[in-house]
């Protein structure tokens, strides 16, 4: 899933568009996390939801 979710969200990010992205099982947010954070720059930049 993440392969296909980090590229698309990626592309919304750099294009400046609100990106959501509800995180259901198998996925949690941990893994999440590090996914972007491994795409973003400055992952403090952004907003993020609360834990």
């Amino acid at each position: 899933m993440l392969d296909i979710s980090i590229p698309y969200l990626k592309t919304g990010l750099e294009n400046n568009e609100f990106c959501l992205w509800i995180v259901s099982e198998p996925l949690n947010m941990e893994k999440v996390k590090e996914a972007l954070q491994k795409i973003e720059k400055n992952p403090h930049k952004r907003n993020s939801p609360p834990d």
